[in-house]
């Protein structure tokens, strides 16, 4: 009998949820924590499960490590998407295999198959409700790939941030793209219309908003992999993680089918498409097809050509061998016999494209062998049989006129014949002992008025009457030159072909001109002889054939890539304003938004412009220059910031917190800040302050908690650090005490006193005639005096009893703050 073994069923996108590298990560995170920190057991917590592809690989993480643990799953395992906001198939495939609990079934199926429901413990419910509930500090991992709404997302990771341990590891997946890097418009209204996945216009990559944006809002900096993000948790910070010397396969369960995944389309050039798979470039020659890229590429160079499959380890150098194939087929397809196509007849010839030239040949001549070399050919036949032109219209012009010298040889006696034809557009009609030539355009001609009559209705270069065949085909061919040539002295038809490495191609009437994207618009109204001479030959090419620009194109492209390798400048980094890294760039200065990351400045400057937006990339003459308009593009942003920035309110006060309420957010600043500048961007603003001087919340509640945490912390600390308080001496109400290095004067009516709050913001609560710190007891002393004497002059000026004023009483050591004892 056979036995079939089960195995987990992860066939399709619904059930699989993002590609297997993501859950290679995943493995190496289990690795970190076992081999640089020792953890022997492992808890992981998992927020969003699904069909359980995830939480697998934890499992066998575990398992494989010989570790102990378990993974607890929360996850609703029910349709939860709106549809309304979120249309596409893959959000209506997975509600429907949501729907009546099947997605559960699935998951319990593939933990089954997996022999790992032992420590898979998963519990059904919305984690907004789940996981409050949980001990803090239980959870050594806690990966989140629940909800991707912004509000979701914020709790599960404020949760997490209870429930990991020091040193744990909070990740998450679906992080595709940087806060920084997004068209805030298209962000601002996927987050408001609460849409799960939305493609950025600036950069062409699709992400989750809500993902992105919680990130940003929590985090100072996480590690991504492949859009699988995570932080490690170091006492109340969290920091990034190092994975360098982690190389962890794909799991076994996502493995089948799963290595044709790794790859992505870059572009496409030249007849080739350029692939990036397992950290190399591959040109596929569109021909090939569909190619099988989970075969080992040493197995699939095997299988094709190295013309039509070629490695790289650049996307230059990829870019670089194209160039060099298409020139070799090009002139070799230059020495071969070109390709044949006939196009058309016109009076007795047939034009045929032989490669980039037109030629008519007399429809006498019979089969014509163009396999001979062109000029053999020419030379053993009439030039008014074979005529050679560069275009179309000019095979048709000289088919034109060997037609009009060979009716006027043979003048107008030939006899009339009853015949019915069409050339150049025109219909030759005979009508009675008259030819008619009627323009087809016309459509249908009554022909029951009478000839002489009938010619005042239309155009003479519509309607044409001659006695004789001859004479109607000569007076049609006169019109056709007229509008030939005037054709030519006109503009020509323009018409864009294609794009290749940064040139648009051009059909300008029957030549091909190549024109380099970054000149912007050409005006082709413009004389071409002209327009060439105010344009670099190496900007601006001209050809008579698409695969002659083509192959200018590269031999262009080629010249650049071998000059820029030999001189490109050098890159100097000057200064920082405003979020922008000044670069000195050869003779230019480049300010670079720092949200870009490292940019490569090995690309030529007009090919990086083009990449970048010009408000993340500014190139200038002069560091001057660039500062300018760096500083030109900040009051801009703010400016637009201000007119779209949320209402802000003051809720309350706690613990020298200001608690804000700043649009949907709650924010907590220190007093101590002063004013904080709201107008900014908040993605500025968190970067301009320390994590525990302003924090960001999503409710009261959580931002109440959180100076509560940020208050206990600094407590604590100063706890353990605070300097020992002394007391030296009273005088006139006050007490004088050491604190640490310092001296403080204390108003003993203030009463008891925390000092251990920072001095700061302990002087922000009192009077300066009540507290005040300063560098020497004789300072002190002084201090005390002058505010007695002020109080003293008021009071006798004023006409009352100096010993019954309020604001002192003497007699009463019991109200000194901190201590009791003699003076």
């Amino acid at each position: 009998m056979n036995e079939t073994v089960a195995r987990p069923q992860f066939s399709s996108e619904v059930m699989r949820q993002g590609p297997g590298i993501r859950k290679a990560h995943m493995t190496s995170l289990v690795r970190v924590l076992n081999k640089e920190h020792g953890v022997k057991q492992l808890n992981i917590l998992e927020v969003g499960s699904w069909a359980g592809a995830s939480t697998i690989t934890w499992a066998m993480a575990i398992k494989d490590l010989g570790l102990t643990g378990s993974v607890h799953c929360v996850d609703i395992w029910e349709p939860y998407f709106d549809l309304r906001a979120n249309n596409a198939a893959i959000y209506q495939a997975m509600n429907s295999a949501a729907d009546h609990g099947a997605i559960f079934q699935e998951f319990s199926r593939n933990i089954s198959a997996a022999g790992v429901e032992n420590i898979v413990h998963p519990t059904k419910g919305n984690s907004r409700d789940v996981l409050p509930g949980l001990a803090a500090e239980s959870y050594h991992i806690i990966f989140i790939d629940g909800s991707h709404l912004y509000d979701d997302v914020c709790n599960d990771i404020i949760q997490a941030r209870r429930l990991v341990v020091d040193g744990g590891i909070i990740c998450g997946d679906d992080y595709e793209l940087k806060i920084g890097l997004v068209n805030e418009a298209t962000h601002r209204a996927a987050l408001a219309n609460s849409i799960d996945f939305v493609k950025d216009p600036s950069t062409g990559i699709s992400y989750h908003p809500g993902v992105s944006q919680a990130i940003a809002d929590i985090f100072d900096e996480v590690s991504v992999w492949d859009g699988l993000w995570a932080v490690r948790r170091n006492g109340p910070n969290f920091e990034k993680i190092d994975l360098s010397g982690y190389e962890s396969g794909i799991p076994e369960h996502l493995r089948l089918g799963e290595e044709a995944l790794l790859t992505e389309r870059v572009r496409s050039e030249l007849g080739f498409n350029i692939i990036r798979s397992r950290g190399k470039y591959i040109g596929c020659r569109h021909s090939l097809g569909t190619v099988d890229f989970s075969i080992p590429l040493d197995t699939l160079l095997q299988s094709y050509s190295r013309s039509d499959l070629i490695v790289a380890t650049s996307l230059e150098e990829v870019s670089l061998r194209i160039c060099e194939i298409k020139i070799a087929e090009l002139n070799a397809s230059e020495q071969s016999a070109p390709t044949i196509e006939r196009l058309e007849s016109q009076f007795g010839f047939n034009i045929i494209k032989y490669g980039a030239r037109f030629i008519a040949c007399r429809q006498s001549l019979g089969t014509v062998d163009f396999s001979i070399p062109l000029d053999t050919l020419l030379q053993s036949s009439s030039p008014s049989d074979l005529i050679v032109a560069t275009s179309l219209e000019e095979a048709s012009l000289r088919i034109c006129e060997t037609k009009i010298a060979e009716l006027c040889a043979s003048g107008t006696t030939a006899p009339a014949a009853e015949l019915l034809e069409s050339h150049f557009g025109f219909n030759i009609i005979k009508r009675g002992a008259q030819f008619v030539g009627c323009r087809e355009s016309l459509g249908t001609v009554d022909f029951s008025i009478p000839l002489d009559t009938l010619p005042q209705s239309y155009s003479p270069s519509d309607l044409i009457v001659a006695t004789s065949l001859e004479e109607v085909s000569l007076r049609i061919c006169e019109i056709k030159i007229a509008e030939l040539n005037a054709s030519e002295q006109s503009a020509p038809t323009i018409e864009r072909l294609e794009s290749q490495f940064g040139f648009n191609i051009i059909k300008y009437g029957a030549r091909f001109i190549a024109c380099r994207q970054s000149l912007g618009t050409v005006d082709f109204s413009i004389p071409l002889d002209t327009l060439l001479q105010s344009s670099s030959p190496s900007d601006l090419i001209v050809a008579m054939s698409l695969e002659e620009v083509s192959r200018r194109i590269c031999e262009t492209k080629i010249a650049e890539l071998n000059a820029l390798e030999r001189s490109a400048p050098a890159v100097e980094l000057l200064e920082s304003h405003f979020g922008f890294n000044i670069i000195k760039y050869g003779a230019q200065f480049v300010g670079c938004r720092q949200s870009l990351g490292t940019v490569d400045f090995s690309v030529p400057p007009d090919a990086l412009l083009r990449s970048y937006s010009p408000s993340d990339l500014i190139v200038a003459p002069s560091l001057k220059e660039v500062s300018l308009r760096i500083c030109e593009t900040k009051i801009a942003e703010l400016n637009a910031h201000k007119q779209s920035a949320p209402t802000i309110e003051l809720l309350e006060s706690h613990f020298g917190f200001n608690i804000v309420k700043h649009g949907a957010r709650f924010i907590g600043c220190r007093q101590s800040l002063g004013t904080v500048d709201f107008s900014m961007p908040p993605e500025a603003l968190l970067r301009s302050y320390s994590p525990s001087d302003l924090i960001v919340a999503t409710s009261l509640k959580e931002v109440s908690l959180r100076i509560c945490e940020t208050k206990i912390a600094e407590l604590s600390t100063s706890k353990q650090s605070a300097p020992a308080i002394e007391l030296l001496d009273s005088h006139f109400g006050f007490n004088i005490l050491k604190y640490g290095a310092q001296f403080i004067g204390c108003r003993q009516l203030i009463g008891e006193i925390a000092i251990a709050r920072p001095l700061d913001t302990l002087l922000q609560g009192f009077s300066s005639e009540d507290f005040f710190v300063e560098q020497t007891r004789e300072e002190v002393l002084l201090r005390i005096c002058e505010i007695e004497k002020e109080r003293l002059a008021r009071v006798i000026a004023e006409g009352l009893d100096v010993n019954s004023s309020p604001e002192t009483d003497f007699s009463q050591d019991s109200q000194r703050p901190f201590f009791h004892g003699h003076h």
